[in-house]
């Protein structure tokens, strides 16, 4: 890519006006928060140096090989080994998401995007940071739930009605669990899904958020 695609690239991403063409450090910084599931996943890692698409989907057991077989493939899982993601290839809002914690990027059997998501370990101060950034999360955390995890663990959703699309954080208090490391006091899991599509397989395999119209 010429030099100042690139750069250009890159300042448009840090002006907070749209996300790099291609996921790479060098290209900017790719913040979740601005998926549009418009994307082209072929193309969006065209330019990584390695990543896996795994097949998932219905397993069946074939007698000659003796394992287990893919049957029948209901979508794939575009990751990149966390030795190849450099510092500053993702974010979501102001939260930096470290090469250690994996984002799953999903695409159906027709190779449609169709979400996209991280699991991400804070500390106080990001916690506090990422809770401001989605203060107009509503929070519909089940009253079972709440009661079982003595309201430790909270499930916060956003709908955006207008470019449908879901965005949910499963929160939970780490603090008893951080083995003395303040930066895992609590554990994130970042869930942003398309609603253009509803109802086929993959939506009711891999969309087990609790959805509530906001």
């Amino acid at each position: 890519m010429p030099i100042y695609i690139s750069l250009l690239l890159m300042v448009m991403s840090c002006n907070g006006q749209e996300n790099p063409g291609y996921i790479g450090a060098k290209y900017g910084v790719l913040d979740l928060d601005k998926i549009t599931f418009s994307e082209q996943l072929d193309t969006l890692f065209s330019k990584t140096e390695k990543y896996y698409k795994l097949p998932k989907g219905e397993e069946v057991f074939d007698e000659k090989l003796g394992k287990y077989v893919m049957a029948d493939t209901l979508y794939h899982i575009y990751r990149i080994p966390a030795k190849n993601v450099a510092e500053g290839t993702f974010s979501f809002k102001r939260l930096e998401v470290k090469p250690k914690e994996v984002v799953d990027f999903y695409a159906d059997h027709s190779h449609r995007f169709r979400k996209v998501e991280v699991s991400v370990y804070m500390s106080d101060g990001q916690y506090r940071q990422l809770r401001d950034d989605c203060k107009n999360f509503k929070d519909i955390t089940p009253a079972n739930v709440k009661k079982v995890n003595n309201g430790k663990y909270i499930i916060l959703q956003s709908n955006d009605t207008q470019k449908q699309i879901l965005t949910t954080l499963y929160c939970l208090d780490n603090r008893l669990e951080n083995n003395g490391d303040l930066n895992q006091n609590y554990f994130v899991r970042i869930a942003k899904t398309s609603l253009k599509i509803k109802n086929d397989e993959f939506d009711k395999q891999l969309n087990d958020e609790i959805y509530i119209p906001l």
